[in-house]
């Protein structure tokens, strides 16, 4: 691969919007993974991320409290209960097949850390070890990359979602099988370091390399700006889509994200999307660390109510 398309490949294109609620189809097709990251640094626009990614999991976000969770306390036992239990299936032997095609321990919820207040991990029951892997996304990318999306390997009941397929099989469906992490069935965590700059129209600058996962681990433990999100990954139509559901103190905020190998223009806006914010600053994973959604959720809301809903009109060349 040559330096220049290297170098391409370091650019993200995206658009985000603000969404109420987490659609029906999204939950019923999409795969899913949970996110911890920390940011070491984030100045206008600009930061340096540090991120574990749990595939085919899914965190139970408990209420956030004001009076123990603050400073990113409700997000640091997050990542304690999600670590546990992947050492937990590490020493007693329970592989990722036998925990995904709903092996019993308990329930299919299984609650860590009691007394912690950290909430459960939610495993997906029914999914087999044939299900795919949802990594650090880049949909339908046919390069030589860990960022490429993962299928659920299921159908739902509508019968609207084909895994695997690309076209012609209704409008939500997950996306094609992983390559990434030694391919299909692998839901060991991944850690991963990210330098980024700051968006203009939808482009973004961003490297990203893999990190020890227990490095990764004591450096979340460190930091104070931590965002904690659930995040499920599909296609609708022809484009790659992730809901980004937060929790603790970014709780209630969901974000859908579209992103494409190149300028995303000429879009169709989803009916789920109730405005745009791929240029509010306030949107960024980095800012959320910082200045969290439950502290200017309202002012959004009344800001939105008086404003009204705003959409980037973006096209390419004739």
């Amino acid at each position: 691969m040559s330096t220049v398309d290297k170098d391409a490949l370091n650019f993200e294109y995206e658009r985000k919007f603000f969404v109420e609620h987490l659609p029906e189809d999204v939950v019923r097709s999409a795969s899913i993974q949970a996110i911890v990251q920390a940011y070491l640094f984030a100045e206008d626009g600009y930061a340096v991320r540090v991120r574990i990614a749990f595939p085919d999991r899914e965190y139970a976000m408990v209420p956030f409290s004001e009076d123990v969770d603050f400073l990113g306390s409700y997000e640091r036992r997050a990542l304690a209960s999600l670590m546990s239990d992947d050492d937990v299936r590490s020493s007693t032997g329970m592989g990722t097949d036998d925990v995904r095609s709903g092996a019993r321990v308990g329930d299919d919820v299984l609650r860590f850390g009691a007394g912690m207040g950290s909430g459960a991990v939610r495993l997906m029951p029914g999914m087999t070890g044939d299900a795919g892997r949802s990594g650090a996304v880049r949909p339908g990318a046919e390069i030589d990359t860990d960022d490429v999306w993962s299928g659920a390997g299921a159908s739902d009941d509508s019968g609207r979602f084909s895994a695997g397929m690309t076209g012609g099989a209704g409008r939500f469906r997950a996306g094609a099988g992983s390559r990434a992490d030694g391919g299909m069935g692998d839901a060991r965590p991944r850690a991963t370091v990210a330098v980024k700059s700051p968006a203009v129209a939808g482009e973004r600058y961003e490297l990203e390399v893999e990190l020890d996962v227990d490095v990764a681990r004591q450096i979340i433990r460190r930091s104070s700006n931590v965002v904690l999100k659930n995040r499920y990954s599909l296609w609708i139509d022809e484009d790659g889509w992730e809901f980004d559901v937060f929790g603790g103190q970014n709780a209630g905020l969901v974000i859908a994200e579209i992103e494409r190998l190149g300028p995303v223009v000429d879009l169709k806006i989803p009916d789920f999307a109730v405005s745009e914010v791929t240029e509010d600053t306030r949107f960024t994973n980095d800012f959320l660390s910082k200045e969290p959604w439950l502290s200017w959720a309202d002012n959004y809301r009344t800001e939105l109510a008086v404003q009204g809903p705003h959409f980037l009109d973006l096209h390419g060349p004739e």
